[in-house]
């Protein structure tokens, strides 16, 4: 099984609760993330995904991440999606760092590799530690007040966890 071709897609993730707003007067409306899709000689395809804050936010962006999985791509035609080492291996022959894009396609690669043997990501890679996914979100600043409410709103809807900082406004 050869990787035969690779397709890229730019979408913007929006915000449930509109404008993400951050310290130092940053916010985001959206956030831009990629999908990868592989797809091999065998008719088998797998998906794997690169979402990045901003870069006002983290050294990683969105940009810095597609032209990462541009210049990856080529070099994965023609490998076996199923030899995750050599593909980590040779993708950090070309590119230092960019874990992120990296990253996506080592996740469409172990989806090929389980749809091939038909088994689940996680059954390849030691099996399930647990069956429920806790729900964590970040709570936007605000005041106290907008904060307070914004947590009870989502602890209603299902987040079991939140994490917030605090300001100082001068």
């Amino acid at each position: 099984m050869k990787i035969s071709a690779i397709e890229l897609y730019e979408y913007d993730l929006t915000y449930s609760h509109g404008t993400y707003v951050m310290s130092k007067g940053r916010s985001a409306k959206q956030q831009p993330s990629n999908l990868v899709r592989v797809i091999t000689d065998s008719g088998i395809e797998g998906w794997g995904e690169a979402a990045t804050l901003s870069g006002n936010y983290l050294p990683v962006f969105a940009g810095s991440t597609r032209a990462a999985l541009r210049e990856l791509a080529p070099l994965l035609i023609g490998q076996d999606p199923r030899r995750s080492t050599h593909l980590q291996r040779l993708m950090a022959s070309v590119l230092m760092g960019q874990a992120n894009a990296k990253n996506a396609f080592d996740v469409a690669c172990w989806d090929i590799f389980g749809k091939s043997v038909d088994l689940p990501i996680s059954a390849l890679i030691g099996g399930v530690l647990s069956t429920e996914l806790p729900i964590f979100e970040a709570v936007p600043l605000s005041s106290t007040e907008e904060s307070l409410d914004y947590v009870s709103k989502r602890s209603a809807e299902g987040s079991c966890a939140t994490r917030s900082r605090s300001a100082t406004i001068r």
